[in-house]
């Protein structure tokens, strides 16, 4: 098996996974910065484009363990709970931003 493509059924492959989208988004994180510090666009946008990839690993990863260790009898709660959360999240980051440029 490759150890860079886990299982959909294994907690701890998945849990692993999300290990590595974290390292791959902070590494993204590094690249963004040392791009924008040098003023290189195209390295921004594959540090973006890593950064990304990294983020998007850690939300499927999550979301297929919310899958499995939830009860079958919570899954619909806790996935609108987990979405309502994303979405949350996505406005006030949004807005925090907003503020921040606007001043």
């Amino acid at each position: 098996t490759n150890q860079f493509i886990s299982s959909h059924k294994d907690p701890a492959a998945l849990q692993a996974t999300c290990i590595w989208g974290i390292g791959v988004m902070a590494l993204g994180w590094v690249a963004v910065a040392l791009a924008a510090s040098y003023g290189d666009y195209k390295s921004f946008l594959v540090g973006t484009f890593i950064r990304t990839l990294g983020s998007g690993t850690v939300y499927v990863g999550s979301t297929l363990l919310l899958q499995m260790l939830t009860e079958s009898q919570f899954l619909g709660r806790t996935l609108a709970l987990a979405a309502t959360g994303d979405t949350i999240m996505e406005a006030l980051s949004a807005t925090i931003s907003g503020q921040i440029l606007d001043r």
